[in-house]
């Protein structure tokens, strides 16, 4: 199991990376270190984004440690990182302006961060 945080100071959020473990491990992990119950991930399940009512608030979790997988969470997490900061995502606005820029940076940010932590032995 490889477990991490990535601390972004602009939108003040740090959320909580578990990798590399089944769903059990992540359920008594969370349990364990933060004294929260989360529901289970259905089998087959490879990964999701988990938002808890107390800190770290925001967990990403891949069963496996699948670059593509954790990816495809970052953007999730992403997504509502976005939404608690009352951020758009649209290609276009009613200007013709993108206002997507601030999400695909945010996201740049989380998969650095990730691929830094996935290349450690």
């Amino acid at each position: 199991m490889r477990v991490f945080k990535i601390r972004e100071a602009v939108y003040d959020v740090e959320p909580l990376f578990v990798l590399g473990c089944d769903a059990d491990a992540l359920v008594a992990y969370v349990k364990r270190h933060f004294k929260v119950d989360i529901e289970r991930p259905e089998d087959g399940v490879i990964g999701t984004s988990i938002t808890l009512r107390v800190a770290p608030w925001r967990i990403v979790w891949s069963k496996r440690n699948d670059l593509a997988t954790v990816l495809h969470e970052v953007f999730h997490l992403t997504t509502r990182i976005c939404h608690d900061r009352y951020i758009q995502i649209r290609a276009k606005n009613e200007r013709g302006d993108v206002d997507d820029e601030a999400a695909a940076c945010l996201f740049t940010f989380f998969a650095r961060g990730v691929l830094k932590h996935m290349r450690k032995t």
